[in-house]
C-alpha cells in the first residue's frame, strides 16, 4: 500500500488533486516552496506540532536529513551522529553509514560502521555510531561514551523500514538531552 510514496493516496484523478494542480499551473512552474501555501501549510504545522517552532520544506528526505545534520553540527560544535540500525535517514554520505550492514557485517557494525555505498569516504565512518534500536543499554552506553563529541541523536521514532517496530515503553524518553549536551535519563 505505498501509493506512489503517497502521490496516489486519493486514488489516480481525484478531482479535489485535479483541481489544485490546476491552480498550482496558475502560480507558475518555479516556486520551489516560495508560495503562500507553503507559508500556511508551515504555520499550521508549528500550530499542531508543539516542538515545531519552524519548518523547512525539503524536496527529498535526504536532503532534509543532511540540513539536519549539518545544522545540528554547527549549533553544537560536535560532529559525530549517534544513529540506529534498521533506520533509514537518506543516501547521502554523511549518515548512510552503518544503518543497514549485511548479515555478515552486523557484529563489526558498532566498532567499524559499514558503508552502504560505493564512494563514500572511509573516513567519514568515525563519525557514525551505530546502535541496535530498543536497547536501552546500548543507548546509555553510547551517550556516555561518546555524548561529549556527539552532535545529534537521530532516529526513526517506528523502525518503518523493518517493518513499524515501536520503540519499547519509556524509550524515547531516554533521549532527552538538553541544549548544552547534558543527557538526562527517564526524563
Amino acid at each position: 500500500m505505498c501509493c506512489a510514496h503517497g502521490a496516489a493516496l486519493l486514488g489516480h484523478a481525484h478531482p479535489a488533486i485535479d483541481q489544485a494542480l490546476r491552480k498550482a499551473i496558475e502560480l507558475g512552474y518555479v516556486n520551489s516552496f516560495e508560495t503562500e501555501y507553503h507559508e500556511q501549510l508551515a504555520r499550521e504545522i508549528c500550530e499542531c506540532i508543539p516542538c515545531a517552532e519552524r519548518v523547512r520544506f525539503c524536496s527529498s528526505g535526504s536532503e532534509a536529513t543532511l540540513h539536519l545534520i549539518r545544522a545540528c553540527r554547527a549549533y553544537t560544535g560536535r560532529e559525530k551522529i549517534i544513529r540506529f540500525e534498521g533506520h533509514f535517514h537518506g543516501y547521502h554520505e554523511l549518515i548512510y553509514i552503518g544503518g543497514h550492514p549485511p548479515a555478515e557485517n552486523v557484529a563489526d557494525n558498532r566498532s567499524k560502521p559499514y558503508i552502504e555505498s560505493a564512494g563514500i569516504p572511509e573516513e567519514f565512518a568515525k563519525f557514525i555510531i551505530p546502535i541496535p534500536y530498543n536497547d536501552p543499554e546500548a543507548l546509555e552506553e553510547a551517550i556516555s561514551e561518546h555524548g561529549d563529541e556527539t552532535a545529534l541523536v537521530i532516529l526513526e521514532p517506528v523502525n518503518y523500514n523493518c517493518g513499524c517496530i515501536k520503540p519499547q515503553p519509556g524509550y524515547l524518553e531516554l533521549l532527552r538531552i538538553d541544549q548544552r549536551g547534558r543527557y538526562h535519563p527517564f526524563l
